[in-house]
Formats: structure tokens, sequence, C-alpha cells
């Protein structure tokens, strides 16, 4: 048990020192596609557009551990809640704190081919006017599974990932209750460029 404890504290010691001596931030911006992943008691859902904006940490070499924060509007569409021709598209602001384990495929200087996985919690930070809801009827904290591959080709990232959303998406409220009364998720596709600097 000793010997077993011994080389656990070995390996633990390793790994520190390799994230230690590998570090890199990597500043990206990009867009979003997202969409609830249920259909409404009324009308239909749709995909809804945005934006986002943030930094990830890169700690290690081929296996990283690799934290972010990032900046973000993505939301809610839905059709023929009043009538068949009228669109209602919502933006909600928020603060995504996404945690993933990341591998270099291929990990040369000039080239690496990325896969990685985690989770991705979102803070609500407001909702864009609108008459169907507002901050106090979603969730404050939602989030789910991210999945995705990148590459770097030298200093530029390029990265594609899908979040599939697992904590509910509504918290109260009429409006919600009425069209999604089981609730619902949200679902979120993200395409981002950026610029790694190692550290």
């Amino acid at each position: 048990m000793k010997n077993l404890s011994f080389v656990l504290v070995i390996i633990l010691i390793s790994f520190g020192q390799q994230i230690s001596a590998q570090r890199a931030i990597n500043p990206k911006i990009g867009f979003n596609y997202s969409r609830l992943a249920d259909e409404p008691t009324v009308g239909k859902t749709k995909t809804k557009g945005g934006f986002n904006i943030g930094a990830d940490f890169r700690f290690g070499d081929r296996f990283q551990f690799v934290p972010g924060i990032h900046y973000a509007t993505h939301g809610l569409a839905f059709s023929g809640s009043q009538s068949p021709d009228i669109d209602n598209k919502i933006s909600v602001h928020y603060l995504k704190v996404p945690i993933v384990g990341n591998f270099n495929i291929f990990n040369s200087d000039l080239f690496k081919l990325r896969a990685y996985g985690g989770f991705v919690t979102n803070f609500v930070l407001k909702v864009d006017a609108n008459s169907f809801i507002n901050k106090d009827n979603l969730s404050p904290i939602n989030g789910g599974i991210r999945l995705g591959t990148g590459i770097d080709l030298g200093a530029l990232t390029f990265d594609l990932n899908y979040e599939i959303g697992m904590l509910k998406y509504f918290d109260k409220g009429a409006v919600p209750a009425l069209l999604y009364p089981n609730n619902t998720f949200n679902n979120v596709l993200t395409l981002s460029v950026g610029v790694r600097v190692n550290r």
C-alpha cells in the first residue's frame, strides 16, 4: 500500500510539473447557433444566432487541462406563437465557464489537431427586452456537456464545438410554462477563431 501511495505521489508531481511547464493563453472570438431541444406547445422551435468572445487557458502538453471564460449571446427562437408568420427571437447574455480535457492528436509546433470534451456552465447576465420572457423566467445557471475539435496553425486556432444542454432552461413564469410545460434544454454549436500565446 505504501509503494502504491509513493507511485501515485510521483505521478501527481510529474503531472503537476508538466502542467506548470506548458501553459498557453488562447483568446478567441466567434459565432454560435443555439436551439432549444424541444418543440413548444404552439409553433415551432427555430435556431438562434449569436456571438462569443473570451479566452481559454491551456495547461499541459499533449494532454491538456483547459478552463476558460467567455461572454456570449445565444438564446431561443420560435415561430407561430402569435401567428404563423411571426418569428420570435430572444437574445440571452451569458458568462460561460467551460472546463474541458484536451488531447492533441497531432502535436507539432506548426500544426496541432485537437479533440476535447468536458462541461460548460452558463451564468445568465441579462435578457434583451421582449414581450415573452425576462431574466427571472430563466434558470440562473444552465449548461451541459461540450464536445469539440480544433486545429492550431502556428499561433492561429480554429475551434468547432457542440454543447449538449443538460440543465433545465426555464425557472418560472406563465409563458415558459405554457410554451414548454415539461421544460427543455438549450443546445449550442460554436465556431471560433483565436490566437495561441505560449507562456
